[in-house]
């Protein structure tokens, strides 16, 4: 295989999105561009909150902070499923390296791949473009899918 992280995630998110061939081949993915991982980071939330609260000797209704990397947004994704499902989380902070993606599609709306993906040593946040954007935006929108279509078609 020759290309980066983002090269090889495209035929895997056809593969993944193509119901007649993981139908008649049982294919499937494991990272977090199929749901069922998301849904099981969220359980990494929920006892770390626990573990936190029990530590501190905080009440559980305490709001606490995540600080998490952003590559493919999965673990974002999740913290904030765990924040619907009623999980005290005040913020979610992402850190991002040069390949600042998420940043920039938050922060200006330019959510445009680079014509090069910079090599650094945080490789697992080395991607640009995020399969779980479109998760946390639909998410943030309060599950609003024309909004969201509207959103990524800008």
């Amino acid at each position: 295989f020759e290309g980066d992280g983002d090269d090889m995630d495209a035929p895997i998110k056809s593969v993944s999105t193509d119901s007649a061939l993981k139908e008649s081949r049982e294919v499937s993915s494991v990272n977090s561009i199929n749901v069922g991982r998301v849904l099981a980071q969220v359980v990494h939330y929920i006892w770390t909150y626990l573990q936190v609260v029990k530590q501190e000797e905080l009440p559980t209704s305490t709001e606490i902070d995540f600080a998490v990397p952003c590559g493919a947004l999965g673990n974002v994704t999740a913290g904030m499923v765990a924040k619907q499902m009623g999980l005290a989380i005040r913020k979610m902070l992402c850190g991002t390296n040069v390949n600042d993606i998420f940043h920039r599609a938050i922060s200006k709306g330019d959510f445009k791949r680079h014509p090069e993906m910079k090599r650094t040593l945080s490789e697992a946040i080395n991607i640009q473009v995020p399969y779980n954007f479109e998760r946390i935006l639909f998410l943030a929108s309060g599950g609003d899918t024309a909004r969201v279509r509207d959103w990524m078609a800008k």
